[in-house]
């Protein structure tokens, strides 16, 4: 039996389009200024990520006591790297300030977020990185869209933007 390799070629899988992830990352008060810096001066911000992170991933921050918010929204330049003190590092530009942020109570508050495992655990754990889950990710991005109706510009541009472009 004579194979060709027309005939074979459909039985290879297909490799899909990487997808975009979606992240929640927490900040504690020493690194607030730091964050305000990069949202002001648009410079390129270098954070702890989880290893799994990518280029066009979106990343919520979670700003913890006294603030207690999700309060910037950033997309991610390029891959998680090896880093001596924080494990994994990536480089984020933009870094948007929300002019209206998340408070804890509100997310609480939100019924549709009562199953996500972070959210109950106080966002403790796991190095303070969180995957989010495409369907607790549609609820977040209505909050944020309702509450800062500008981002809803952001993120279609970025949306349109390649996976690492800038």
């Amino acid at each position: 039996m004579q194979v060709s390799l027309d005939s074979t070629r459909n039985s290879f899988p297909k490799l899909s389009k990487p997808r975009r992830r979606y992240w929640l990352l927490v900040s504690r008060p020493e690194y607030f200024a730091e964050l305000e810096e990069a949202a002001q001066d648009g410079s390129v911000l270098e954070w702890s990520v989880p290893h799994e992170l990518r280029p066009g991933d979106l990343v919520l921050l979670y700003r913890t006591r006294p603030a207690s918010e999700i309060g910037y929204v950033l997309r991610a330049r390029a891959r998680a790297r090896p880093d001596l003190r924080w494990k994994w590092v990536a480089n984020f530009h933009p870094c948007r300030r929300l002019s209206n942020p998340i408070k804890l109570k509100e997310l609480r508050a939100e019924p549709r977020l009562a199953g996500w495992a972070a959210l109950r655990r106080n966002f403790h754990g796991q190095l303070g990185n969180f995957a989010i889950p495409v369907p607790i990710w549609r609820v977040l991005r209505g909050m944020l869209l309702r509450r800062n109706p500008v981002l809803r510009r952001v993120l279609a541009q970025w949306a349109r933007q390649k996976h690492g472009e800038r």
